[in-house]
């Protein structure tokens, strides 16, 4: 299916990207559709041009291999590389009516079932006072009074009590609703919450035994989870939501009992 693309990207693109808009606003006018390509195919190693190495393609199967490699782009400072400082808004309600600023990327945990876990390593951080400046640019930017904290594992995230020091009387001031998703039981301490809605928060076991927990290395215990959800409690909050798999590997009655 690829022959049908100018060009294909692989990895994270902010910064390659931003770079390729730059070379094309530069190249445009001394460059044809086709000569642009090849520049962009011979100087960036994360991109593939279909149409400038011979391979044979049954459907969506690669037959003969590309003459060229291509590398996975990875972005390795979170802080420098391309980040929009202004989110579109839409004129319809959506269901995550919000900003959303992205904290860091990779999970160190390694959970079994997780496919995101594994792409996108390694860990990389957003500095605390980075993550500050990108949070109130998106507020400023959108008139949004909600803004989420998003990672694969919020509360994993070394800076995020640096950051709510700073991001909650903020929020405050401006009457922004704080949301934190992605919370994890093992890392969760109840000051994280400080100043967030108490209304849920929500927390993801995963199995109902400790066994089958440990079998997808989810590495939480029943004393990691009865201590968040007392700490959650403490601040105020008035319900938690839990979320569970059914069908994993090695699963008995037991096991789904177990939610129970």
């Amino acid at each position: 299916m690829y022959k049908y693309f100018d060009f294909v990207f692989v990895g994270e693109g902010e910064t390659p990207w931003e770079q390729i808009i730059k070379d094309y606003k530069r190249l445009k006018n001394s460059m044809s559709k086709s000569e642009f390509l090849r520049h962009v195919d011979e100087n960036y190693e994360c991109i593939y041009v279909p149409s400038l190495h011979d391979a044979v393609y049954v459907g969506d199967k690669v037959v003969t291999a590309p003459s060229k490699k291509v590398w996975w782009n990875i972005e390795e400072d979170m802080d420098n590389m391309f980040t929009p400082q202004v989110q579109l808004v839409s004129s319809m309600e959506l269901v995550h009516n919000r900003a959303v600023a992205e904290l860091f990327r990779g999970c160190a945990n390694g959970c079994r079932f997780c496919q995101a876990g594994f792409i996108y390593r390694p860990v990389r951080e957003r500095s605390a006072d980075c993550a500050f400046e990108l949070c109130k640019n998106l507020l400023e930017s959108t008139g949004y009074d909600e803004l989420s904290l998003t990672s694969l594992s919020t509360s994993d995230y070394s800076g995020l009590m640096p950051l709510l020091e700073k991001l909650l009387p903020y929020a405050k001031e401006h009457n922004v609703q704080l949301n934190l998703p992605s919370l994890r039981l093992d890392s969760f301490k109840g000051d994280m919450a400080m100043g967030n809605r108490k209304s849920s928060l929500t927390f993801a076991p995963e199995a109902g035994t400790q066994r089958l927990r440990d079998v997808i290395n989810k590495n939480i215990t029943e004393e990691n989870i009865m201590s968040a959800l007392t700490d959650a409690f403490n601040q105020g909050y008035t319900s938690v939501k839990l979320y569970f798999m059914l069908g994993l590997p090695t699963e008995t009655m037991e096991d789904v009992e177990g939610i129970y």
